[in-house]
């Protein structure tokens, strides 16, 4: 098989190689500018160009018949190793592997053709070299493509590049050694292994350089948008690389000047772009190719007439020249080119940012940390400023903490701190009621400076006013439903029951739960109403008006009951109805009387209802008012409601001139969100027959526009509850009085028989007489150590305790002082006595009544702890507070008891049955003690299992805390 002799342009021809660049590893490929995918309108002007180039390269090159007489090709090797490149081209865009299959055998007679018209041999010997051709084509687009289901995008960086060349370098491998393999087993010629080792050699060569450039100058990304050369630039730079490769590659030039065009194609690879490199490239090749075939150029003859690069070595040589060129300029070209999209989205992501900073309908603040570690306002958006409702000079350089108001701030500036992101309402001063939902995230790294914070702001005033609104309105709902003596069932526009209100269950017996998801017909409530509900459900009540009817109801005791049935449907924005609202009022006994069957508040209960407007005045009254107040409900319409309050009861509240305006005020402030709406006050009226009654009076606002009552009052007379109270008051004020006196005139007899028994116990006694002189001086001493915690406990009663003595008190130094007290008792009961407390453990209160605490726990702790026991108190810091905890390995409490521990004069079953002495008064001290200082005290114990009591007391606010702990340990014998 004759193939052609190389020739100084190029080698034999050899297959076309894969376009380069890296797959995308999706049938898609990546997103991204400057792909060459996304400009399907650039892709078909670059294989024109291609096919055009290729066509000046035959018109030019073609010197002749082509003949296989061993003479030169000349340059068509080149075309057919280029069109091959094209092949590897539309095989790695080709979409499905059933695409690519069908456009691999449509090469095959495709590129045979071309093979034959360059070697000029037969049919079978052209087809033969276009199959091989083929292959190198498929192979070199599966390495391009990255696998048989993907497609290649293009050239999107050096990795696509690197993957470029290694498929030409591939399908040039795959088409030299098969042709290699081709010429030794058909060649008939007989020719040299070592010819046709340099004709193989010299096709993988043509073929992998040549593919490299075709599919190079196809894959290349378009430029980036802005960011091409100056107006002129580009044309500067064709014309003068075009100019240095006609001088280097001129006729009789024979000196090694290659390198001086590579730096005008670097200008090009930094300034115009890959794309503009990769077609400048091709078309030097093609012109260098040309001009070498022709003997010009350093590759050329001398003048002499000698090559100045031995024949067998120029198609490497050449093709060399070639890929080093597109190594030295596409490379940076690409890099380039991949900075410039990043720096395009980079600029994209700077003005989306600003659009959505200044542009959101959300307020936004950039915060910044100065020098001195504050975060101040750096940028705010208008959205921002109308939240504050400041201007924005006045915001800018504040920190954050001067925008919101102080109760988050320190919440808020300690997580500004830490770095973390917080979240919560604020109040906006300077508007008065105004609420921000406000959002503070670090933008900036950990360990970048300075810091930079993001806020958002979100005015929430009007939701939450609208949210107050509707609580109210559920408010009075609730209390209507639950003070109304009207029945009022809900149900599902199926009728299926899904409420009953207090007054139905107290008039049927029927409770929500026994009829819930029932049909009401089904019930007792509404027999036979089937009809004239699923109308009412399913026709639009064109009035609005309520269906009234009148129907028996069975009660669940069976009883027959006539009610007043008034039905409703609450419809939604399309007239769907949405629930039935069925209201009912007894009219058994009262049938005859129409305006007690109309009206609710009619009804004759023992609560006042009244309807006030915004006044103050009397609207709607009930029968419950001519009950309570001895006048009728007519009387008292129009009545100013201020009218019926004691006239010493308004001075004592609101002053003698400002009577009315505080009257009006007060109710005003009944839907005050810091208000308990469902608390009541007392108010002093004046009854008809002129006696004074207290009414303990809850108000409520009624936010419905068409009604007359702006605020709904319910009042209860308790005046025989307040005059039972008061004597109750009456009654322990002499109880405690009665304490204090007897605990006083108890001091000076047991003093003094203190004193006595202490005076007999030094003198020399009998054994018999001492013991008897003991147990008065240890008796005296429980009666007055009784005594005191009596009159302790009734002056904490009373409120007569002085707490002037406040001060900083560190509990750590008063354990360890009682703890030297105890020491000695400690030792005789054989018990161990440890104290561990942390210095600097300070709270503010007073040191007496805090001692007294102290010793009270550690004294009961020594008292029910058997002999060999231990008793262990710790004092420490734990967070905001001081910690205080007794443990001791005693006879511990039984569980069911522990409920009443902190009561007076409680004892434990344990202490009673091993008769451990003592009132019962030590805990209740405790309890109090812990109680005026804020602090908190529990218990936990079992029987015959120890007991550890913890007291939890407020930190003193200047405590500075020391390190390290003293402990003091009394060991038992």
């Amino acid at each position: 098989m004759t193939m052609g002799s190389p020739t100084r342009a190029g080698s034999p021809a050899a297959p076309a190689s894969a376009p380069g660049g890296a797959p995308t590893g999706t049938g898609a490929g990546r997103a991204g500018a400057g792909r060459g995918a996304s400009d399907p309108s650039g892709q078909g002007l670059l294989v024109a160009l291609v096919v055009a180039v290729l066509v000046v390269v035959v018109v030019v090159g073609s010197g002749g018949r082509l003949g296989t007489d061993g003479a030169s090709v000349r340059v068509m090797p080149t075309v057919v190793a280029a069109l091959s490149g094209l092949a590897v081209w539309l095989l790695a865009r080709a979409g499905t592997l059933g695409r690519l299959v069908v456009v691999a055998l449509l090469l095959v007679p495709a590129l045979g053709v071309a093979h034959g018209v360059v070697v000029g041999g037969g049919l079978v010997e052209g087809l033969l070299l276009g199959a091989m051709d083929s292959l190198a084509c498929v192979l070199a687009a599966l390495v391009l493509r990255g696998g048989p289901h993907t497609v290649w995008t293009g050239l999107e960086g050096v990795p696509s590049l690197g993957r470029l060349l290694v498929a030409s370098g591939v399908g040039g491998l795959v088409f030299g050694g098969a042709f290699a393999i081709a010429a030794l087993l058909l060649d008939s010629a007989g020719e040299d292994s070592l010819v046709v080792a340099r004709h193989a050699s010299a096709a993988f060569l043509t073929w992998g350089a040549w593919s490299a450039l075709v599919l190079s100058a196809l894959g290349a990304p378009p430029p980036v948008p802005g960011a091409g050369p100056r107006a002129g630039e580009g044309l500067a730079q064709v014309v003068l690389v075009s100019l240095a490769f006609l001088v280097v590659f001129s006729p009789a030039q024979s000196l090694a000047l290659t390198a001086m065009p590579l730096p005008l194609l670097a200008w090009a690879a930094l300034r115009l772009g890959s794309r503009a490199t990769a077609i400048e490239l091709l078309v030097a090749a093609a012109y260098v190719t040309i001009t070498t075939d022709a003997g010009w150029g350093p590759f050329g003859e001398t003048e002499a007439g000698t090559a100045t690069v031995d024949a067998a070595l120029l198609p490497s040589v050449v093709q060399g020249y070639l890929v080093c060129s597109l190594l030295l300029s596409l490379p940076p070209a690409l890099l380039l080119h991949q900075r410039r999209i990043l720096a395009v989205a980079l600029e994209r992501e700077q003005h989306l940012f600003g659009r959505h900073f200044t542009d959101s309908a959300f307020g936004n603040l950039l915060l910044e940390e100065d020098v001195q570690g504050t975060a101040r306002v750096t940028r705010v958006n208008d959205a921002a400023l109308a939240a504050l409702g400041r201007s924005r000079s006045s915001v800018l350089a504040l920190p954050l903490e001067a925008l919101v108001e102080v109760d988050v701030v320190a919440r808020l500036t300690f997580a500004m701190q830490i770095g973390e992101p917080w979240r919560g309402r604020a109040r906006v001063p300077g508007r008065p009621g105004a609420e921000v939902e406000l959002g503070v995230t670090r933008v900036s790294g950990p360990d970048e400076r300075p810091a930079t914070w993001s806020a958002q702001l979100l005015d929430v005033t009007e939701e939450e006013a609208a949210r107050r609104r509707a609580e109210d309105a559920e408010r009075l709902t609730d209390s209507t439903l639950a003070t109304t003596a009207a029945m009022i069932v809900v149900t599902d526009p199926e009728g299926r029951v899904r409420l009953v209100n207090d007054a139905a269950t107290r008039v049927t017996g029927w409770t929500t739960a026994d009829l819930a998801g029932r049909h009401v017909w089904e019930t007792g409530l509404l027999p036979g109403a089937r009809a004239d509900l699923e109308a009412l459900a399913t026709w639009p009540n064109r009035s609005g008006a309520p269906v009234v009817r009148e129907r028996s109801l069975a009660t669940s005791t069976g009883a027959t009951l006539r009610v007043r049935w008034s039905d409703n449907a609450v419809r939604d924005a399309t007239g769907q109805a949405r629930m039935l609202v069925l209201t009912g009022i007894d009219v058994t006994e009262e049938r005859a009387s129409s305006a007690l069957v109309e009206h609710l508040l009619r009804a004759p209960v023992g609560t006042v209802l009244l309807g006030l407007d915004e006044q103050g005045t009397i609207q709607v009254a009930n029968t419950g008012a001519e009950l309570v107040l001895g006048r009728a409900p007519a009387d008292l319409l129009g009545t100013p409601a201020i009218d019926l309050v004691d006239p010493a009861d308004l001075v004592e509240r609101f002053g003698q001139e400002g009577a009315g305006d505080g009257f009006r005020a007060a109710l005003a402030s009944a839907d005050r969100r810091d208000q308990d709406p469902a608390g009541a006050t007392d108010w002093v009226v004046v009854g008809a027959s002129g006696d004074l009654l207290t009414l303990s009076v809850t108000v409520t606002r009624v936010d419905e526009p068409a009604s007359r009552s702006r605020f709904l009052v319910v009042a209860r007379d308790v005046t025989e509850e307040r005059r039972l109270v008061q004597q109750l008051r009456a009654l322990d004020s002499a109880k405690t009085d009665f304490v204090m006196t007897v605990s006083h005139e108890l001091r000076t007899p047991t003093t003094s028989i203190l004193g006595y028994s202490q005076f007999l116990a030094e003198e020399p006694l009998e054994p018999e007489q001492l013991q008897m002189v003991q147990a008065v001086l240890r008796n005296a001493r429980r009666l007055a150590a009784m005594n005191e915690d009596l009159l302790f406990l009734a002056r904490l009663d009373a409120g007569v305790v002085d707490s002037s003595q406040s001060t900083a008190v560190d509990l750590g130094e008063l354990a360890t002082a009682l703890g030297c007290t105890r020491e000695d008792e400690a030792r005789e009961r054989g018990l161990a006595l440890r104290i561990d407390a942390e210095p600097g453990a300070r709270v503010q209160g007073d040191a007496a009544q805090l001692t007294r605490m102290l010793d009270n726990l550690i004294g009961n702790a020594l008292k029910f702890t058997d002999a060999g026991g231990s008793v262990t108190v710790t004092v420490g810091s734990v967070g905001d507070e001081v910690s205080l905890v007794v443990e001791d390995t005693g006879m511990g409490i039984p569980v069911d008891e522990q409920d009443g521990l902190f009561q007076r004069f409680y004892r434990s079953s344990t202490a009673v049955q091993r008769a451990v002495q003592g009132p019962g008064l030590g805990l209740s001290i405790v309890a109090a003690v812990v109680a005026a200082h804020a602090g908190r005290v529990s218990v936990r114990s079992a029987h015959l299992e120890g007991a550890t009591f913890s007291v939890a007391l407020p930190r003193a606010a200047d405590e500075q805390r020391p390190a390290g702990r003293h402990a003091a340990v009394v060991p038992h014998d």
